[in-house]
């Protein structure tokens, strides 16, 4: 049974199925808001009425929905309702539908939820929405939205406890915007005590840095096994070399069977890999030990170390005969974050390849080069940092700052030059750049 589903990914296969119950349910959810009308079935509808379409039509037209659906779906009835009332959060509240609250909070678009959820919270409710399976999720939605002033006042009565890793660290972020530096450090106490990853932990100790000017702190990572921005910066805050970069992977000839450009072998390399015995991973992973398959090996020897053996390759230096050093180190700096050089990977929101790039992206940049488009070319290595040169070299003449680059390539141009107008790295704060960076 699914967990989780990818309502995209749900869509393409209810196009192949044959299954017509699924294919009606699909139908539904893509009803746009300006279609839907009490000719629908009543589960239809439902469907179709998630709670940011049910913001986007009328008021006349929720409360006309909701006592269309009151008697076979009460739940979403009462969810018509209450986008439809004056205050929703508060009447959410005083009717003690604290989950409700959440949900509709999460997943109400940016205006609506600004307008009409932006308000403070009682300490009763926020004693409540604490013990909500999606309190993490607001909480992250709330922080990292610097619109969102008067509803982050009310976290201030979140009571001072061990809640998950996320939830620690940014409450204790909302602390340090609030200036109130005990309780923030209070949470980041929990936020490392809560940590799985290294890297969690080191962030949350520099943090501790940031918030205390203790460099007891920094001390305590800037020999860190963990290479990540906060061990680095802290080695350089205390005077200290940078750590040595592991050599080079010793390579043979001897290559796998795998073609590793192909998703369906790498979910085969992965399914093997988890079934192999703790003892035989190493041998497991020692076929990729070669110049074509060296990016699974250095993924998979990072996974059975626990990420204590850190590589830092460069397969694809071949591929930028004609670049800069500078470009160079960029290119391998992105392509390992985003997809550890791997070039079937495939993210969630469809990133494709080696340097992750969005399909819309690909095509442009086709386009502009003149070249037939192909989207599974996009998991070809070559191609795919071919491409990512060419981004990198579009997103230079927009932004000076190579951080400012490295965001606009991770969430795009647009999206990035929008959180700038939002009032992110203004040097105002404090804690900038890593406020605005978390």
């Amino acid at each position: 049974q699914a967990k989780k589903i990818n309502n995209t990914l749900l869509r393409l296969y209810a196009k192949k199925t044959d299954d017509l119950d699924l294919k009606k349910a699909v139908n539904c959810m893509n009803i746009q808001p300006h279609k839907l009308s009490v000719k629908l079935t009543k589960t239809c509808l439902a469907l179709a009425l998630s709670p940011y379409k049910a913001t986007k039509i009328s008021k006349k037209k929720r409360l006309k929905f909701a006592n269309y659906l009151k008697d076979k779906y009460p739940n979403d009835a009462y969810d018509l309702k209450a986008l439809s009332s004056n205050n929703p959060a508060a009447l959410i509240h005083k009717d003690q539908r604290h989950y409700t609250f959440l949900r509709l909070y999460n997943s109400a678009g940016s205006y609506f939820r600004q307008t009409y959820f932006n308000r403070t919270i009682s300490k009763e409710s926020i004693n409540e929405l604490v013990k909500q399976s999606n309190f993490d999720k607001f909480i992250i939605k709330v922080v990292t939205n610097t619109q969102a002033k008067n509803i982050e006042k009310s976290l201030l009565k979140v009571p001072i406890k061990s809640y998950k890793h996320h939830t620690n660290f940014f409450l204790a972020l909302s602390a340090l915007k609030q200036n109130k530096i005990d309780r923030a450090i209070s949470f980041l106490q929990y936020s490392l005590k809560t940590s799985y990853k290294r890297a969690d932990k080191d962030k949350s100790i520099f943090w501790l840095y940031l918030a205390t000017k203790d460099k007891s702190f920094l001390k305590k990572i800037e020999n860190s096994w963990s290479l990540n921005i906060y061990t680095l910066y802290a080695r350089e805050l205390l005077g200290k070399e940078l750590p040595s970069i592991p050599p080079p992977l010793l390579l043979n000839n001897k290559y796998s069977k795998y073609d590793i450009s192909n998703p369906f072998d790498w979910e085969k390399i992965f399914i093997e890999f988890k079934k192999t015995d703790t003892e035989n991973l190493e041998e497991f992973s020692k076929q990729f030990l070669n110049e074509k398959d060296q990016v699974i090996f250095a993924y998979l020897d990072e996974k059975i170390s626990n990420y204590k053996n850190t590589h830092f390759i460069m397969p694809y230096n071949h591929y930028m005969k004609k670049e800069n050093n500078d470009t160079k180190a960029r290119i391998n700096a992105l392509a390992r974050q985003e997809s550890r050089f791997i070039p079937s990977s495939l993210s969630t929101s469809y990133a494709m390849g080696v340097m992750q790039i969005m399909p819309f992206l690909s095509k442009t940049i086709a386009k502009r080069l003149k070249e037939d488009y192909n989207i599974l070319s996009m998991l070809q290595a070559e191609k795919s940092v071919r491409y990512g040169v060419y981004h990198l070299r579009e997103l230079k003449r927009q932004f000076k700052s190579q951080l400012f680059i490295a965001y606009a390539y991770n969430a795009g141009a647009g999206f990035f030059k929008s959180r700038l107008k939002q009032g992110f790295f203004k040097k105002n704060n404090p804690y900038e750049p890593f406020m605005s960076m978390e």
